[in-house]
């Protein structure tokens, strides 16, 4: 943020990272021109301190010419809160720059105005609205950027095999990229090599081997990872939770290729890997359906919860079920 940022700043978005990335940009501006930040920097939460933060935002700073007031969670204000925002905003102090953070605006309440709307059109007259929206973002780029920013490269080959295995969840794909800037450690390069043997993602790419064996029928192949898995020392509580979240996603995969829509729509959709998509189709009518798939991952889980011993072993009578 340039120093002569403006008195209000309203910064949404559900793409958190980059939201905070550029809410912390707009605090060290703040902080730098506001004096003795135990004097003038103050954070609220909305929901809780909507109008406290307003009070704040209202008030001369001290010894310094600047006041800095954050109000987070926006999108937990509430209608008096939003209201009086509104009021504030077309009329801002200009000695404070008030930091508004949130993933959206409230939805508007019935036979009420909608304040929401009201702010973000107020601020756009008086101050500045910057929107992150996830839908927007190319994510390899950003697993790029976020790779350079600790220090590292990562090429657009290796960022999509990274995003492959990962999906596209931002806030995800930054600490896994994060994790394995420690991983290379004084290595300026972060490869292809390095996803597979460095990080988490190794053990969630062997489920989703697990989970296309499933898909495709093939028993000896799904156990064999699950035994892999296994004896990797991963908890069988864990693998039952991975198991259940990818059967869901391949259910859903299962219903779009009866649809006929196309490989390509397909993938762009649900960023499914391409081996599981042709796991599903190779499969035909013997592909997961949902209420068998449900029922039977219910069974597992209580069988779990009601017994001390032989995970392992209701895992493997998981697997042998989803495979029939």
């Amino acid at each position: 943020m340039a120093s002569d940022s403006p008195p209000i700043v309203l910064v949404l978005g559900d793409a958190g990272p980059l939201v905070d990335k550029t809410a912390a940009a707009v605090v060290a501006d703040g902080v730098s021109r506001c004096g003795i930040p135990a004097f003038n920097h103050a954070r609220y939460r909305a929901g809780e301190q909507g109008l406290d933060a307003i009070a704040a935002a209202k008030t001369p700073p001290m010894m310094s010419d600047l006041r800095l007031v954050e109000l987070r969670d926006l999108h937990l204000a509430k209608p008096a809160e939003l209201e009086a925002l509104v009021e504030y905003a077309q009329s801002p102090s200009e000695l404070t720059l008030l930091l508004l953070v949130g993933s959206g605006l409230p939805s508007s309440v019935k036979g009420q105005p909608n304040f929401g709307i009201r702010l973000k059109n107020a601020v756009k007259k008086t101050g500045q609205v910057i929107e992150h929206k996830a839908a927007n973002v190319n994510v390899p780029r950003f697993a790029i950027e976020t790779a350079q920013a600790v220090g590292k490269k990562l090429s657009m080959p290796d960022a999509k095999v990274l995003v492959e295995w990962l999906g596209t969840d931002l806030g995800r794909v930054r600490s896994e990229v994060e994790k394995l800037a420690l991983f290379v450690g004084n290595r300026g390069t972060i490869s292809a090599n390095d996803i597979r043997e460095g990080s988490a993602l190794l053990g969630e790419a062997e489920i989703w081997s697990l989970t296309g064996a499933i898909a495709s029928k093939n028993v000896d192949e799904a156990l064999a990872t699950l035994h892999r898995l296994t004896a990797a020392g991963d908890d069988a509580r864990r693998l039952l939770g991975m198991i259940a979240w990818q059967m869901r996603e391949i259910v859903k995969l299962t219903e779009l290729v009866a649809s006929g829509m196309p490989d390509a729509e397909i993938r762009k959709q649900g960023r499914v890997r391409f081996d599981v998509l042709r796991a599903v189709r190779s499969a035909g009518d013997k592909a997961p359906t949902a209420a068998a798939t449900l029922s039977r991952l219910a069974r597992a889980n209580r069988s779990m919860n009601e017994h001390k011993a032989g995970d392992v072993r209701i895992l493997e009578e998981l697997v042998l079920e989803l495979c029939r």
